[in-house]
């Protein structure tokens, strides 16, 4: 459920800002492109999969290295890359995610992911799916720059007219201007903790935000539990209010 909102987000949600421009062969295009690129991403998943259960069964140094000359992302390549000269953002966001697969050198890595996440911004940054980006962005910052990423992450938020997206934002700032000296940045950060506490409790990063901001005299007896996400056995996320009103028991357990 979760992949099929995200895939139809671009279709639906991306093209909002501009719904006044848009022609249906301009959505017709944009249906096929998701479908595109779902399908692509797919059967890479496939490939995947199959390579590394290859990988394990491999025995001795010489067969392990002759199947990672071999890794899927080598040969799926240059048919993301397709996608991505056909207007395609997220084969982007893919590409930069499985540069190190690719077989460049070191030196050639970050100047790579510099390129990728520059066109990104560039042209992408107020799709719906764009959070895909984003998450890139945190992944990649040591490679992107740190000053670059808070600066992207602050006009994304501005721009993106996606409230889960603006909401990715403004977390993921807090978490990097907590390393940043000074009262600027301790104010900056205080005032995306508050907006996210009061704005965007309906989303996942405000949640977080609500469960870090918890204090142990608010798990004292006789006061409402506290929200928090989490995912069961085989795989359902939830929120704690979604069991509103209803008797829940909670066991902590562990293994140690």
């Amino acid at each position: 459920m979760i992949t099929t909102a995200l895939i139809l987000a671009p279709l639906f949600g991306g093209a909002a800002h501009q719904a006044d421009q848009v022609t249906p062969s301009q959505v017709l295009m944009e249906s096929i492109l998701v479908d595109a690129f779902s399908d692509l991403d797919t059967d890479f998943q496939e490939a995947y999969d199959g390579w590394r259960a290859e990988l394990r069964k491999a025995k001795g140094i010489k067969a392990k290295r002759a199947l990672r000359e071999k890794h899927p992302v080598r040969l799926f390549w240059d048919r993301f890359q397709s996608l991505a000269d056909d207007g395609d953002g997220r084969a982007l966001v893919w590409m930069s995610k499985s540069l190190r697969n690719k077989g460049l050198r070191l030196s050639e890595v970050a100047p790579e992911k510099v390129r990728l996440a520059k066109s990104l911004l560039k042209t992408y940054s107020k799709e719906a799916w764009f959070g895909d980006a984003v998450a890139s962005f945190i992944r990649d910052r040591k490679h992107l720059g740190e000053d670059w990423v808070v600066t992207t992450l602050r006009s994304v938020a501005k721009d993106n007219k996606d409230h889960v997206i603006q909401a990715q934002c403004k977390y993921e700032l807090v978490g990097m201007l907590r390393k940043v000296e000074g009262k600027q940045a301790e104010e900056e950060s205080e005032a995306l903790i508050a907006e996210l506490l009061d704005n965007y409790r309906d989303t996942d990063f405000g949640i977080r935000m609500l469960a870090e901001r918890t204090r142990p005299e608010d798990l004292e007896a006789g006061k409402e539990a506290p929200e928090f996400l989490g995912r069961t056995i085989d795989g359902h996320e939830f929120k704690l209010s979604d069991y509103r009103g209803k008797v829940v028991l909670i066991d902590f357990y562990g293994f140690w």
